[in-house]
């Protein structure tokens, strides 16, 4: 008997995916996303079909969000599904439903879920992780960037192939999935949330598309999906082109440019060397050029991820925010001479780290430093020759010798617990 019209049309849209965008490389352990909707659903069912002729080897992954009423019924059904086909399956509930700060609902669920498909990979051994995405989703994907402002990296939508994710249907309708599950009597799962407009992907879904469709090309989702190719070639080669324009120097502070040779480049390109450093937004890239712009030696800007961007001379740096500075704290000091007594006056230097703190002394060689609190306990200190310089500022004796540079005064060093 043969298979259903439409079950045809999506094994084969599916194979030639597969086969154009070289998804799988044989004999591939896949983990396969399947939240119970039509699109995972009509995957899972897709990729059990052609697992002989990729010798594709199968594992569900569930993870249950605890959003909504009803999940605990959509894990215990993904269950029953992977058990009816025989593959063997990982369903996982959410410990909390709390969010990491400044992220939206929706972006913490998809950090939790590809977070858990991560790892269900890594015990498995997988080497692929495939999701149910469509031609659908990555139209959507592009209009909703759009609206937000974005640049060819964000036109670039949804990839087909990223490290180890795959999405063999990314170039199957959402309509074909559907029609797949009613050919087969498949009875998916519905999340309600889907049709709720207050959601910028819903209405673009059930508003904008649909009036693009019908007012200026019955094709707009194979248009938004073709622009979305065409923008990841572009993106790869503008990123290939940077690399080799300017690459960053890389140290335990961050990544460093040279600021002369970073705004020689063509402003597209300044833009995508920037990026090599921190995965930034147009909007604080655009902020970090204007740093290396205008800003002078010292000056700063904060990014996010707890990220910092700083003009140091002639160099950008992109890092960790440095440590705020501790606040220095006078001390009292006694400088002298066993020969000659206390010194008639000049100045002493607090050295920590290479950080000089100078502080003046009166005619009877006492006077205040001011040296970074937590180098240690403060004692009077004594030179006990011209030629004896550095002494230990937890008072332990002389470290080092150094010649005599100021005729009103010894310069001394601090050091801490044998530390210079």
């Amino acid at each position: 008997m043969a298979e259903p019209r439409a079950v045809r049309v999506l094994l084969e849209r599916a194979r030639t995916t597969i086969d154009r965008r070289s998804l799988f490389k044989g004999s591939d352990s896949v983990v396969v996303a399947v939240s119970g909707g039509p699109d995972s659903l009509a995957l899972l069912h897709v990729l059990h079909r052609l697992a002989p002729r990729y010798a594709l080897e199968l594992h569900v992954a569930h993870f249950d969000h605890r959003l909504r009423d009803g999940s605990a019924e959509d894990a215990a059904f993904v269950a029953r599904i992977a058990a009816t086909l025989g593959v063997p399956a990982t369903v996982r509930s959410a410990d909390s439903t709390e969010r990491p700060r400044g992220l939206s609902p929706e972006e913490a669920a998809r950090e939790r879920r590809y977070a858990f498909l991560e790892e269900v990979a890594d015990a498995t051994g997988a080497t692929r992780i495939a999701t149910g995405h469509t031609l659908d989703d990555q139209a959507e994907t592009v209009l909703m960037r759009v609206v937000a402002g974005t640049g060819i990296r964000g036109l670039g939508g949804i990839p087909p192939k990223r490290d180890r994710i795959v999405r063999p249907l990314i170039d199957a309708r959402r309509a074909e999935t559907e029609a797949f599950c009613l050919a087969l009597r498949l009875d998916p799962r519905r999340d309600p949330t889907n049709a709720d407009p207050a959601f910028l992907r819903n209405a673009i879904r059930h508003e904008l598309v649909p009036a693009l469709e019908g007012g200026f090309n019955v094709r707009a989702v194979e248009a938004l999906a073709r622009l979305a190719d065409l923008a990841r070639d572009d993106d790869a080669l503008l990123a290939d082109l940077a690399s080799a324009a300017l690459t960053p120097e890389m140290g335990p502070d961050g990544a460093r440019f040279d600021v002369a040779r970073l705004l020689d480049l063509h402003p597209a390109l300044q833009r995508r060397v920037v990026r090599l450093a921190a995965p930034l937004d147009a909007e604080h890239v655009e902020r970090v050029l204007a740093l290396a712009r205008t800003g002078t030696s010292g000056d700063a800007i904060d990014l996010p991820s707890r990220l910092n961007a700083r003009v140091e001379y002639d160099s950008l740096l992109i890092g960790r925010a440095p440590s705020p500075p501790v606040p220095a704290t006078p001390v009292a000091l006694l400088v002298s001479d066993r020969r000659r007594g206390p010194t008639a006056g000049g100045r002493a230097w607090g050295t920590r780290r290479g950080s000089r703190h100078p502080s003046s002394f009166d005619g009877r060689g006492r006077g205040t430093a001011s040296v970074r609190s937590g180098c240690g306990t403060a004692r009077s200190w004594a030179t006990t020759s011209p030629t004896r310089k550095c002494l230990d500022w937890n008072g332990a004796g002389p470290r080092s010798s150094r010649p005599a540079t100021r005729s009103s005064g010894w310069p001394a060093t601090a050091s801490t617990t044998g530390t210079r």
